[in-house]
């Protein structure tokens, strides 16, 4: 017997039954090792609280669980249903599901989009089967899901052997990943494990959301090939802002071979690294780019109270030598160690043995070791210190301690647990080392609340992100304030700047790009385009020498190349000579390209080169670019990217994160640029890429000179790309 399908609903309505039914049946239930009986397995071990059904024809019964020949031999209709038969079956038995009335499932079956053409024919019936029958569907291509808290596991995997409830709510795409972290040993606590595989019908932002609403889960993290609903990512970031609840993500697809091989897993495209970069810190996503830092931000963001106030980083250790290296991975992410007040120094000399230094960090030498309470007291007066929002204790816990001096690091661990109690700051111990520790001290910290992390480079980085999380965002209208008032385009200068576009072929000429910067109040220089040598040789006498000149045309954007521009020109007889060389150079670099003339230029001359550019990504829209232009900007790679439109406040930050900054700076006795004004252009340039929407495929301006403070930009070249073009 069938029920009346119902009719599509969002998936957030039934995602419930997927991540909290009570009942679930197993299609493709077996005796035999594989996904199959490990799902039935899992649910028995769980203590899953409601009814199992396992589901073959070939069974009477499973693991003691009496078996169904199908779905419809059933005492009640399941919430949701594991799939553990072949793709073609898989996607007839969501049919069959849905068909009854079940409302999730979740498909095992590799074979999909990410196998070929066949496979992605099997997907696309997957969805619409879901859609008809307004189904949640977690993967294919997956291993399932877990809820720790409530005991529900439509999971096909070997779990731990130990599984304890806690705070981490983690989205893989990939399911191996998942695995290794759940099987990490590293004490681990999760409230939901979800192996999304393919995301055929849900994706990670679903997950997210609901996980956002989850009162078991602090924190959110991820594994992530691709994102095959960008905007809505945007809206859950905010939404999980908004909650104070962390995402962290692990995102391949870094290097052009990680792409292909995120596109080769899941057939999820990976997209730009750098406007992935931009959307993330735009949107308060954390980044994780390895295993290894994702496991230390869970532990951390997971098992510590958030900082407040906008201190900094307090650490202590028992080595001089290793402290040097805390003090080098601390520089490298940023990490401020603010002198200690006057009060707590004063306290500290007053308690600790002459021959430790204080200061912050503060190397507490070997006699933290032996006094263990010195210690403790040392870090409740440490954490006291208004400049410290988080206290670090470095202290390595090796698992092959002989057993006098393992002893002796189990005192210092409950030292630093009783320290913990004791404040309202949070309190981290770290190990230098990434290997084995001691499990008994592992266990003393993990019963006392306090992270454990391993690793210097990846504790710090764990560390500064978890500040920069807390950290609540400077006021933006301050922030704005503080390097000029609002920019506000023209209407009408959009407006010209879109019928333009639409009406041209192609590239837009650089007297055409150039006219398009000035209408928005973007300064350009003097230019005449001379269409004959006698014409050039004019220009000169009206402009005033130096000039500069450049081939005229929209099929020749990139003039160096073709040899077709000339500097420093002074005088009409080098101004014909040079004409005539140019159109030359132009026509053998591009035969066929339509030339407008030879533009005649006014030189400017004293700024630094600048490149402000836009382009419109697939997935996440208009993106501005700033970087060290000139001809040079793809060889120095200097640059930053960020959504489009920018305001005054995060154009300010781009120019603050080039790597080249110091040019702007007036070095070597050279006078400072005027980076108000750079400002300025960086956040008109983005708001009129935002302005022009889907008509704009890209724009450039290269170089941008920036000259000395006082004097503004003039931009020297420019190119604006249709969206068809």
């Amino acid at each position: 017997m069938t029920t009346a399908a119902p009719a599509p609903t969002a998936r957030r309505d039934r995602l419930d039954a997927l991540l909290r039914p009570r009942a679930v049946a197993v299609v493709g239930a077996s005796e035999r090792l594989g996904n199959g009986r490990n799902a039935v397995e899992n649910l028995i071990a769980v203590g899953y609280p409601g009814a199992v059904y396992p589901i073959n024809p070939r069974y009477r019964e499973v693991l003691g669980r009496r078996c169904y020949p199908s779905l419809d031999d059933l005492p009640e209709t399941p919430d949701a249903v594991y799939v553990a038969v072949g793709a073609a079956a898989a996607v007839e038995a969501v049919r069959d599901a849905g068909a009854r009335g079940i409302a999730a499932a979740v498909v095992h079956a590799g074979g999909f989009a990410e196998s070929g053409e066949a496979g992605a024919a099997l997907q696309a019936a997957l969805v619409a089967a879901a859609e008809e029958f307004g189904m949640a569907v977690c993967g294919p291509n997956c291993l399932g899901l877990v809820n720790v808290h409530d005991r529900t596991m439509l999971y096909g995997a070997s779990m731990p052997r130990a599984l304890e409830p806690g705070g981490i709510g983690a989205v893989f795409q990939s399911g191996s990943t998942l695995l290794a972290l759940m099987n990490a040993g590293r004490d681990l606590r999760f409230s939901h494990l979800i192996s999304s595989g393919n995301e055929a019908v849900l994706d990670a932002t679903d997950y997210f959301d609901v996980l956002i609403d989850d009162p078991d889960t602090r924190v959110v993290i991820g594994f992530i090939d691709g994102f095959r609903q960008p905007q809505r990512l945007l809206a859950v970031a905010a939404r999980a802002a908004a909650a104070g609840k962390p995402i962290v993500l692990l995102k391949p697809g870094r290097s052009e071979a990680g792409r292909k091989a995120a596109l080769a897993h899941t057939g999820a495209l990976a997209g730009s690294d750098q406007v992935l970069e931009a959307v993330f810190r735009r949107h308060g996503i954390v980044r994780a780019h390895d295993l290894d830092e994702l496991t230390e931000m869970a532990t951390l963001f997971s098992s510590s109270r958030r900082p407040a106030g906008r201190g900094g980083l307090v650490v202590t250790a028992v080595s001089g030598g290793e402290m040097a290296v805390v003090l080098d991975a601390a520089a490298d992410e940023g990490l401020t160690l603010p002198p200690l007040s006057d009060a707590v120094t004063t306290r500290l000399r007053a308690a600790l043995p002459p021959h430790v230094a204080v200061a912050n960090p503060l190397d507490v030498t070997a006699t933290g070791l032996y006094e263990p309470d010195l210690y403790r007291d040392a870090l409740v007066t440490l954490a006291s210190d208004p400049g410290c929002a988080v206290l670090a204790v470095s202290q390595d816990m090796p698992g092959a301690m002989g057993d006098v001096q393992a002893e002796r690091y189990r005192r210092a661990a409950r030292a630093f647990v009783a320290a913990a109690a004791q404040v309202d700051k949070p309190v981290v111990v770290f190990s230098n080392l990434s290997g084995d520790t001691d499990p008994q001290v592992r266990a003393i910290l993990a019963a006392g609340g306090v992270p454990f992390l391993l690793g210097t480079r990846e504790s710090l980085k764990a560390i500064a992100r978890f500040l920069r999380f807390a950290r609540p965002p400077a006021d933006p209208e301050a922030a704005a304030a503080a390097v000029g008032p609002p920019v506000r385009l023209d209407p009408a200068a959009v407006a010209a700047a879109r019928s333009l576009l639409r009406r041209a072929p192609g590239p837009l000429s650089e007297q055409d790009s150039k006219a398009v910067l000035a209408r928005c109040g973007v300064r350009v220089p003097g230019e005449i385009v001379a269409t004959s040598a006698a014409e050039a040789a004019a220009a000169v006498d009206r402009l005033g020498g130096p000039v500069v000149m450049k081939i005229a045309s929209a099929d020749i954007p990139h003039k160096t190349e073709a040899g077709g521009v000339r500097l420093g020109i002074t005088s009409p007889a080098q101004a014909a000579a040079a004409f005539a060389e140019i159109v030359a150079s132009a026509r053998t670099h591009a035969p066929a390209a339509r030339i407008d003339g030879v533009a005649v230029q006014e030189q400017v001359a004293g700024g630094v080169e600048m490149i402000v550019g836009c382009s419109r990504d697939p997935q996440f829209g208009p993106v501005i670019l700033l970087g060290l232009g000139g001809i040079l900007v793809e060889v120095l790679k200097d640059s930053v990217l960020a959504l489009a439109p920018v305001g005054r406040a995060e154009a300010a930050a781009m120019v603050r994160s080039l790597r080249g900054r110091a040019v702007l700076d007036g070095p070597r006795g050279r006078p400072r640029a005027d980076v108000p004004a750079l400002i300025d252009t960086l956040v008109t340039v983005s708001h009129l890429a935002a302005a022009l929407g889907d008509d704009l495929d890209a724009l450039d301006v290269n170089p941008l000179l920036v000259l000395p403070e006082g004097r503004g930009v003039v931009a020297a070249d420019a190119l604006l790309v249709p969206a068809r073009a």
